[in-house]
């Protein structure tokens, strides 16, 4: 005690002391020093789905304030950026997006260089990223993803990481801790009941299904894993397991799963708007969603869904041909075997609201390939009208459908009618969506150009957030997903859904139209 006051009081009294400068803060860390080397992401969210499958392969690098990001989407070519730190603000970041070639995955399509306004964290070895989904957005001021922005996780490789393992090796344990053997492991589940199972339990099946071995472990081929999860189920003991299954989880090839006691799920989708106009719900789906990717489905025409999950908390995106999608919460509690939800309400699409009325005439049309056409100049005959973009793979797959009954029909009293949507904004004249077909044309198309005419629309958004819609005849008509081909009928109104993409089935169709007595 004494030696602890000599040593206070020659501090205290020394000349120097006075003069002695107070300590100052250590400096904070360079972001940039900190972020050096190589990433793998962990998450990957907009809105309440995984965006994972953008990114599956994919590497980050970190070479000074330069980046590199590679397999975006499954392309050759690197995604290449910079990061520039706000030293004002200890959160902002901009990543700076150089231009990039992405003609492998559409024909004459480039990223266009620009800057995304991010926020971001750095927690040890993990990196959280939060951005608005194109230039034009602002810089988040939360880590959330929503309809305006995406949330991104990363972790740092392991030392010595230069590729993703081909193999996954998986060990399951029962609840009581021993291993599992005779699991069923897949990547996804869907039920198979056949019409005369109607009432019958639940038949599901998974997709490349393996069964665990005695010690409760297996190993899996990197390349069957579908999503950002795995399906592992003991249904002879009703216990499973959803495991994720990311870039950064799958670096080392080794993953563990403890089996729960499973729960059913039950619920009911309705639609007052078609109740009231005295329309069935028509076909729908729901997908059960772990951590924002898919691990099952069910599809019904009586609006009935049914599942089975582990305790935990999900989501469930409903949506069928006649109504819209909706993304709705779902906790499975630890003590619950069943849980019967309360009715999900879901919005009519509104050409099922248009079905027996007067096909609207399209609004917002930019430019005309081929002759401008109208539902009023058409009347008499039965028309097709098929929403499609250049942009994506199922409508440019089935074109030649289109093309074949145009050549088939075209004089016997159908009409084909094309509404190309541009996400955006790029496409407003024929001679650029020629420029984007060319590709097709040449390659897929047999030579062959649309000879039908077809209205170029943007596509433009309209309204904010989870609000958000197309405008135009996207929104006339509620479309959300292509390609959606819609049937007219020779008065000019609404039948509903032409759903043939095969070409002998949709000739069938289409004769039995044109010539109902045969």
């Amino acid at each position: 005690m004494l030696r602890a006051l000599a040593i206070a009081l020659v501090v205290a009294l020394a000349p120097s002391a006075a003069l002695a400068e107070e300590p100052k803060p250590k400096a904070a860390a360079n972001p940039t020093e900190q972020l050096q080397g190589t990433w793998l992401f962990d998450e990957a969210m907009h809105k309440k789905r995984s965006e994972l499958g953008r990114v599956w392969d994919s590497v980050v690098t970190v070479k000074g304030d330069a980046f590199t990001l590679s397999q975006l989407m499954g392309c050759k070519a690197d995604l290449k950026g910079a990061l520039v730190f706000d030293p004002a603000d200890p959160k902002a970041v901009d990543l700076k997006i150089a231009a990039l070639d992405l003609s492998e995955l559409l024909p004459d399509y480039k990223l266009s260089a620009g800057t995304l306004p991010a926020i971001y964290k750095l927690d040890g070895d993990r990196l959280t990223l939060c951005f608005p989904r194109d230039y034009r957005g602002k810089r988040p001021t939360a880590f959330a993803s929503s309809a305006e922005t995406f949330l991104a996780t990363l972790r740092r490789a392991p030392v010595g990481f230069k590729e993703f393992p081909k193999e996954l090796v998986l060990t399951v344990t029962r609840p009581d801790g021993t291993p599992a053997a005779g699991a069923t492991v897949g990547g996804f589940m869907y039920q198979r009941n056949t019409p005369e199972q109607k009432n019958a339990a639940p038949v599901w099946e998974y997709s490349n299904p393996v069964k665990t071995g005695a010690d409760g472990s297996i190993t899996i081929k990197a390349e069957t894993v579908q999503g950002a999860q795995l399906v592992v189920r003991d249904a002879a003991n009703g216990t499973m397991a959803f495991v994720p299954v990311s870039p950064a989880k799958r670096a080392n090839g080794q993953f563990r799963a403890a089996l729960a006691r499973e729960c059913k799920i039950t619920g009911t989708l309705t639609c007052a708007e078609l109740t009231k106009a005295g329309q069935p719900i028509g076909p729908t789906n729901v997908y059960l969603m772990a951590g924002g990717t898919p691990v099952a489905s069910w599809g019904s025409k009586d609006g009935k869904f049914e599942f089975v999950a582990p305790p935990g908390k999900y989501v469930l995106n409903p949506y069928g041909s006649e109504v819209g999608s909706e993304f709705v919460d779902v906790t499975v509690p630890a003590d619950r075997t069943e849980l019967a939800l309360d009715p999900i309400p879901l919005s009519a699409r509104a050409f099922a609201l248009l079905k027996g009325r007067p096909a609207p005439e399209l609004e917002g049309v930019v430019a005309w390939s081929g002759e401008k056409v109208t539902f009023a100049d058409l009347k008499g005959k039965y028309v097709l009208l098929e929403f499609w973009g250049y942009w994506c793979g199922p409508c440019v797959g089935s074109m030649p459908v289109l093309i074949e009954l145009h050549e088939k029909f075209a004089g016997k009293g159908l009409a084909i009618v094309g509404v190309h949507m541009d996400i955006d904004g790029e496409v407003d004249t024929v001679a650029k969506l020629d420029a984007r077909l060319a590709g097709y044309v040449k390659d897929e198309w047999k030579g062959k150009k649309i000879p039908f005419p077809n209205a170029l629309v943007p596509g433009t958004r309209v309204g904010t957030g989870d609000d958000e819609k197309r405008g135009g005849p996207i929104a006339q008509y509620g479309i959300q997903s292509y390609p959606t081909c819609l049937l007219i009928d020779r008065e000019g109104k609404v039948v509903g859904k032409f759903g043939a993409r095969d070409i002998k089935q949709a000739s069938a169709e289409i004769e039995k139209l044109l010539n109902p007595k045969k």
